[in-house]
């Protein structure tokens, strides 16, 4: 429904773009430009069961993509304009990412050191398909005094990373709080930490 929705607004306003911006180089507006690849050094939990929350300790084998706007694939690209609007830019990917970012970033400068970003970064799991990476889960990112902080929020989980450090915390609700079925208890509650490294493609 978000993907049918946001679609539906990008055919709306396409043609109210200058076509004019498919001679122009596209320049994120972006204060940010960096992925990155996050792996987990430590991960662990509570399982619930029957008895009650038992804590243990986890494989940390979470690995999580960080992908700037900028970089995100063509394919992607494709998948957020759809067939109408790649129509209207003649296929030109430069013009296409540009429109995309006009349309999904959104920037609040209160100072030159003090900036707010939504849709500069989306997160996928490695074991997601990054063709639809932008529909994954909301980003917001700011820029403090030259230390850079983005935090993901999808549903019943959180991630969030720290630039300066390179460290990220994640942690997932779990599902002991929902309705079950017998003798189920609801999908364990997992925390992990780990250290994010600038990933170039």
């Amino acid at each position: 429904m978000r993907e049918l929705m946001f679609k539906r607004a990008l055919l709306v306003c396409f043609c109210a773009v200058n076509p004019l911006i498919a001679n122009a180089e596209y320049r994120t507006k972006s204060v940010f430009d960096t992925d990155y690849k996050c792996a987990a050094a430590e991960e662990g939990g509570y399982n619930h069961t029957a008895s009650g929350h038992k804590i243990g300790r986890y494989r940390p084998d979470t690995v999580f993509f960080l992908t700037h706007i900028s970089n995100i694939r063509k394919e992607t690209v494709l998948n957020i304009v759809g067939d109408a609007v790649a129509e209207h830019f003649n296929n030109d990917i430069a013009a296409m990412r540009a429109y995309v970012e006009d349309r999904y970033l959104e920037q609040e400068k209160f100072t030159d050191s003090l900036v707010a970003e939504t849709g500069s970064f989306f997160i996928r799991k490695s074991s997601e398909d990054p063709a639809h990476q932008w529909m994954l889960g909301e980003c917001k990112a700011y820029l403090s005094d030259g230390e850079g902080t983005v935090t993901c929020i999808e549903s019943d989980e959180i991630f969030t990373l720290n630039m300066k450090t390179g460290r990220f915390s994640f942690a997932y609700l779990g599902s002991w709080h929902r309705e079950n079925e017998a003798d189920y208890y609801g999908d364990s509650s997992v925390f992990a930490f780990g250290k994010c490294e600038k990933y170039y493609r």
